[in-house]
């Protein structure tokens, strides 16, 4: 008889693969609304809802005119990556081609990164991305610890020496500024930190660095490229600052050529290379320094508006509430509200929510229970200050709930 189970056959950086929980939850929305009729408001998931450029569709219609509709070269163009060239130089990074490999987005450039050190040890701060440890680390067999970012004084920040010592058991340090699902922004001062801690560990850096436009109140965002670091890998992405989420690209850096070059290879060897207009396009909106400048302070202003409005309508329920500095996320605190008795404190919060029609995500996605995050990315201003309006009445009513649980417990026990 022929052995049927297949099964168990299959590698296990495979069938540990989860769904995104931010995808899930996006399903569910949509099931709900078609079931009901009902409008919930999507703070869900991280896409824009912004057209893009003109000039940067532009682009890539051009390059499908002009045929350019062959296979593109390995790790990327050589306008591409003259582009990218020019483009930090702007603020002082030099760099060359061998440096750089154009990819399928930034989810790619960690992808790789992390498969690159198949099964190390890999330090981060928590919260963090929920695909970090339910799809790229699952895929790349990688362990994951982590260290916390707290509250304090109206800021987040992290334990230096809580960092060194868990580096000394870590192949690789996660970053990710501005900082997802938080909206942090790691000043010039813990970035060197950082690199000096990670450089005496003899730990190479993976810097995740999609929303280095999307940084508010005149802050700079400040990259580890900028530190020279030559065991740094730096990943960009086009999704959030172009609004263009779809064309899935973005690029790696890193000095060491070595690295670079293998990333060049297993790029080639899964996916063949970024559709050459798409490349074209990118290219075209870091040339254009007039035209991507005016872009990116219209893409500020729009995000921090809708932050503003969130942080408003929110500061009511929320006292002490901190403002996002960069990204489109806030991150809130729900522990005072879940009943002791929940088992499920997602499941609850998640419900919670939508029965006040809107969809959040909640916070064990990013390993830490007992918070949400809320994406102002894809609402417009109205509807952002509508959301919450709608959160506030959902804590004030699991307030009052609870009082009268607390109450009747109470009665109860006498």
């Amino acid at each position: 008889m022929p052995d049927n189970k297949i099964t168990e056959k299959f590698h296990p950086s495979f069938t540990k693969l989860g769904l995104s929980s931010i995808v899930a939850i996006s399903e569910q929305v949509r099931d709900l609304e078609a079931a009901t009729g009902r409008k919930i408001i999507p703070f869900q998931r991280g896409d824009l809802n912004l057209e893009a450029p003109e000039y940067v569709k532009d682009a890539a219609k051009k390059a499908i005119d002009a045929n350019r509709t062959r296979y593109p070269r390995s790790g990327g163009e050589p306008g591409f990556k003259e582009a990218v060239v020019k483009y930090h130089k702007e603020s002082g990074v030099e760099l060359v081609p061998e440096n750089i490999v154009c990819l399928h987005g930034g989810q790619e450039g960690l992808q790789l990164s992390f498969s690159l050190f198949r099964g190390k040890r890999v330090l981060g701060f928590s919260p963090y991305w929920p695909c970090l440890t339910g799809n790229i680390f699952p895929y790349s067999e990688n362990a994951f610890e982590t260290v916390p970012l707290e509250e304090k004084n109206g800021k987040l920040s992290f334990d230096p020496a809580e960092l060194k010592r868990k580096l000394k058991d870590a192949d690789l340090l996660y970053v990710n500024t501005p900082h997802n699902p938080t909206g942090k922004v790691f000043d010039r001062a813990e970035l060197r930190l950082i690199d000096e801690a990670a450089r005496k560990a003899g730990v190479v850096i993976v810097s995740d660095e999609p929303y280095d436009k999307i940084v508010y109140d005149g802050r700079e965002h400040i990259s580890m490229l900028e530190f020279g670091n030559e065991n740094t890998i730096v990943v960009f992405s086009a999704s959030k600052s172009y609004a263009v989420t779809g064309f899935r690209a973005g690029y790696a850096v890193s000095r060491n050529t070595e690295i670079a070059a293998l990333l060049t290879r297993a790029n080639y060897s899964q996916t063949a290379g970024v559709a050459t207009p798409i490349q074209d396009a990118c290219a075209a909106a870091l040339n254009d320094r007039a035209r991507r400048e005016e872009w990116v302070a219209f893409l500020k202003d729009t995000m921090q508006r809708r932050r503003d409005a969130l942080y408003t309508g929110l500061a009511e329920v929320f006292p002490g509430l901190v403002k996002p500095q960069g990204a489109f996320y806030y991150f809130l605190d729900m522990r005072g509200i879940i009943p002791p008795a929940v088992k499920n404190r997602d499941e609850y919060l998640l419900n919670l929510f939508l029965d006040s029609d809107v969809a959040i995500v909640p916070g064990a996605s990013f390993g830490k229970e007992g918070f949400i995050r809320v994406s102002f990315s894809g609402t417009g201003l109205e509807e952002t200050a509508e959301g919450a309006r709608r959160i506030v009445r959902a804590v004030k009513k699991a307030k009052a709930d609870g009082a009268a649980r607390t109450a009747l417990a109470g009665r109860v026990s006498l």
